[in-house]
């Protein structure tokens, strides 16, 4: 019985395995040109790199739009680093527009969706 426990201990870890998403360099790609959207789970984590010299910021626009009004600022200062949490996630999944919330460059292009299950 010991043994089985362990194998399913085992197996439940082994399927319980976030995936680290890497955006480095955070900037502007060719006018807009957003970023790809990508799939993510509960448990991942997205991390955003900018050089020192330049200046960038990671928001949440809940509106799904470059319309800053309802931005929340996940940061400022490089490394930017959110982890997706059970109230990302909904069945089919939970589209979250990232974007940088600086003058026009969501819509110039840094800005992509993440759907989140």
């Amino acid at each position: 019985m010991r043994a089985l426990s362990w194998f399913v201990l085992a197996t439940t870890c082994a399927l319980v395995r976030s995936e680290d998403i890497i955006i480095n360099p955070w900037q502007l790609a060719p006018p807009n040109s957003p970023y790809p959207d990508f799939n993510a789970t509960v448990g991942d984590t997205i991390s955003f790199f900018w050089s020192e010299t330049e200046e960038h910021t990671v928001f949440i626009y809940p509106s799904r739009t470059c319309d800053g009004t309802d931005g929340i600022l996940i940061g400022d200062t490089s490394p930017v680093i959110y982890t997706f949490t059970e109230e990302d996630s909904a069945p089919g999944g939970n589209p979250i527009l990232f974007a940088d919330g600086l003058d026009q460059l969501c819509v110039w292009g840094m800005r992509f969706l993440s759907l989140c299950e």
